[in-house]
């Protein structure tokens, strides 16, 4: 996916997403760049301004499928519920609520708008 349209893309879905009053600057870059992470936010609160940074360049693995909108979603989520910030355990190998909440809705909003199927898992 290019840069251009991950843009086109934020812009739709701060809309959706009600954060039109957002500065998101975002920045496309690779894999090796980002420190094993598919996206990443940075945030000025005051400001209502954000850094997005997405990872492409996963392709060549076969092992790993990335969803490059689901996860600018994700990133975006992350803006909404910035002040649930203090939840996130920031030690040990604790269970993360917040950061799992926020992947399952990103999927489950990225699969509505594209009129998908619900994709369920028995546990």
């Amino acid at each position: 996916m290019t840069e251009k349209k991950l843009k086109r893309l934020c812009k739709e879905w701060q809309k959706r997403l009600r954060l039109r009053d957002w500065h998101v600057n975002l920045k496309v870059l690779p894999k090796e760049d980002m420190n094993d992470s598919f996206g990443e936010t940075r945030t000025q609160i005051r400001h209502k301004a954000a850094l997005i940074r997405i990872a492409t360049g996963h392709g060549d693995d076969p092992l790993i499928s990335t969803d490059y909108e689901q996860t600018l979603v994700h990133e975006l989520l992350h803006l909404m519920f910035k002040g649930f910030d203090h939840l996130i355990p920031r030690t040990g190998n604790e269970y993360n609520w917040l950061e799992a909440s926020i992947e399952l809705l990103a999927i489950a909003l990225v699969e509505a708008r594209r009129g998908e199927k619900i994709k369920t898992q028995h546990v």
